[in-house]
């Protein structure tokens, strides 16, 4: 009987160590591949955790874990649309059909630099390019607004679930 404990104990252990080599051989793939250490990185390392937890407690036999897994799938989807960063782009679509894209061009040059005119190609005449400019001001204002809303909420769902979160 206690040979047949050792070897129960001996598999337990290698089925441990895969596991964990496999463990380190996903971060160092992770690693390796994002190399920019800003705010969005740190969210991408949460999302990463999150996503082993998911599967994790998706395998998992606990009553509630698709309740969890449906949590943690949240959170993963709105870390998701923050490092996108899509806000403008998805605010500001009928406004580049109206006015164009904004673009550039070196206006007045000054003794240690060179004045930088934004314009919008459609926009014929002062005054239109006045509308365009308060306008897309305003747009930018609102996606602005629409990531720290999703930025609130992301930690929100967090701060309410992630101490249920363990596999």
């Amino acid at each position: 009987m206690d040979s047949l404990c050792r070897i129960a104990v001996r598999r337990k252990v290698s089925r441990r160590r895969r596991t964990e080599r496999g463990r380190r051989a996903a971060w160092a793939r992770f690693a390796r591949t994002d190399r920019d250490w800003d705010w969005t990185y740190l969210l991408g390392v949460i999302d990463f955790k999150l996503g082993r937890m998911q599967n994790e407690i998706a395998d998992g036999w606990g009553a509630d874990r698709r309740l969890r897994v449906a949590e943690i799938r949240a959170v993963r989807r709105l870390i998701k649309r923050v490092v996108n960063n899509r806000y403008l782009e998805s605010v500001t679509a009928p406004h580049r059909k109206r006015w164009g894209r904004l673009n550039w061009k070196e206006g007045q040059q000054h003794e240690r630099s060179v004045e930088m005119v934004l314009y919008f190609p459609k926009a014929k005449g002062p005054r239109d390019q006045a509308v365009a400019h308060t306008t897309f001001n305003a747009l930018s204002r609102r996606a602005e607004r629409q990531r720290q809303a999703d930025l609130d909420e992301l930690f929100r769902l967090m701060a309410t679930h992630i101490q249920r979160w363990w596999d």
